[in-house]
């Protein structure tokens, strides 16, 4: 199994992935630069938060041919359409996950239809990009 790097969905993200060190980078930054010494894009893959949108271009640019896993889109307010604007590589480089917003879609009797077609939505919407 190969390694994972994160920048995590929560708002506490930002107590330390975000600060700057003594080299001028944010501590994502470097993470991300010193796996890439550990690990290619064969057996290595960022988790990068879909909260982060506004990161997603400068963290490509870092790891243009590296895929990304990407929760926290729906519930936890990522916008999947930032994400993949800014996420996206030659070959998608995504995989974007919307747990929280499919399993929660419903409840009682319908609750296998309405799970269902939440997850047809999120499905639906991700295939017009492909």
């Amino acid at each position: 199994m190969g390694d994972i790097v994160r920048l995590t969905s929560n708002v506490g993200s930002h107590d330390f992935q975000q600060t700057v060190g003594n080299n001028g980078q944010k501590l994502y930054e470097t993470v991300i630069k010193k796996a890439q010494e550990w690990g290619n894009p064969d057996n290595l893959i960022y988790v990068i938060g879909a909260t982060h949108p506004s990161s997603f271009a400068d963290i490509r640019e870092m790891a243009k041919e590296y895929f990304f896993l990407v929760p926290g889109v729906g519930a936890q307010g990522g916008d999947m359409d930032a994400v993949i604007q800014y996420g996206r590589n030659k070959e998608i480089g995504l995989l974007i996950n919307s747990s929280r917003e499919i399993i929660y879609a419903g409840n009682g009797e319908n609750f296998q239809d309405a799970v269902r077609a939440k997850a047809q939505e999120m499905v639906g919407k991700m295939s017009g990009y492909i």
